[in-house]
């Protein structure tokens, strides 16, 4: 199954997957609505799974960063930033993956998902994409 997917440092990516951070921040809008893979990137290796899958979140919305979302996003307001509004679909197994810069599609091996509800949950999320 093809599925957007992005790579967020270390220790931000297990924050993401932990559920205590609700925030992403990047210096780029996006229009992307719907279902993401959160991969960890290969480095810092020191602080957490790095280069692998960590979950699949729902990517609700986008917005300009405000002071209100520094809590969340688990940094401060900083110059250009927006704010990607994420929560957790599902906990993937740590398969290695060879991350990239942006969102970008990731053919997710079978094995990833921890149980087949859990790839059940992705796959209508996916349907329900308009450009599916």
């Amino acid at each position: 199954m093809m599925i957007a997917a992005l790579s967020v440092k270390q220790p931000w990516a297990s924050l993401i997957a932990g559920g205590r951070k609700t925030i992403e921040t990047r210096k780029w809008y996006t229009s992307y609505r719907g279902p993401l893979v959160i991969c960890s990137s290969k480095s810092p290796a020191d602080q957490g799974p790095a280069g692998v899958t960590m979950c699949v979140v729902t990517l609700g919305g986008c917005r300009r960063m405000k002071s209100e979302d520094e809590d969340l996003a688990c940094c401060r307001v900083y110059d250009g930033a927006w704010s990607w509004l994420v929560y957790v679909t599902c906990h993937l197994k740590p398969v290695p993956v060879r991350g990239q810069l942006g969102i970008f599609n990731l053919d997710m091996p079978e094995h990833a998902f921890l149980t087949p509800d859990d790839k059940h949950v992705v796959q209508e999320l996916l349907a329900r994409l308009p450009w599916q």
